[in-house]
């Protein structure tokens, strides 16, 4: 007999939730009826998966880095193929500074979620911010923090139930994405470091 353990349980719920929609889904209730409409569905929900697994497993606010929605290979909810996206958890109980480059790019943006925690779509918009909004230095860096004390630029408050930031890069034309997500993955090696020396990106 197997031990039981929540780990378990929950892998099991996964299992029955991917048959389910192999069964229903992938299939005449959603009007899919043939070969090729089962293969796309599948690979759909591949895709899917993977960016569950991408976005939420390991995923700790106090902890926090930065990984990539969407990927040449990998697209769900939708895309837009002239910008770049990761996110990140966070938490309305630590403070944040997040340290990154314009590289080029035309925008930037930074957006607040609340409801993602449990893996959820966010359910609103808690706060955005944009390179209009804040200082870029010569060489196009910036620094935005996260809660704590209010500052007139340079900052986004943290309400009670955010639980997801967002960043968007659009590159210039002619920009490659590779060079505009060289950036991004600045941004998510910056906070690591930053972890490691407890400063920057350090949850306090």
């Amino acid at each position: 007999m197997s031990i039981q353990t929540t780990s378990r349980q929950a892998l099991r719920e996964l299992i029955t939730l991917l048959q389910e929609a192999d069964e229903r889904w992938a299939g005449p209730e959603w009007n899919l009826a043939s070969a090729e409409d089962i293969s796309g569905a599948h690979r759909a929900l591949m895709h899917m998966l993977e960016g569950g697994l991408v976005g939420m497993f390991e995923s700790d606010p106090a902890h926090p880095q930065f990984r990539r929605i969407v990927t040449p290979s990998r697209k769900f909810t939708g895309d837009n193929a002239d910008a770049i996206y990761f996110d990140a958890p966070v938490s309305a109980d630590h403070t944040y500074t997040v340290r990154g480059t314009m590289d080029g790019a035309v925008y930037v943006s930074i957006t607040l979620e609340v409801g993602t925690a449990d893996g959820s779509l966010g359910s609103q918009t808690a706060g955005v911010i944009n390179d209009t909004m804040f200082d870029v230095d010569a060489a196009g860096n910036f620094a935005i923090r996260l809660g704590g004390a209010p500052a007139a630029r340079n900052w986004l408050a943290l309400p009670a139930g955010v639980s997801r930031i967002t960043t968007r890069h659009i590159p210039a034309v002619g920009v490659s994405s590779r060079s505009t997500s060289s950036t991004m993955l600045g941004i998510s090696a910056g906070l690591a470091r930053a972890l490691a020396c407890c400063s920057g990106l350090f949850a306090r």
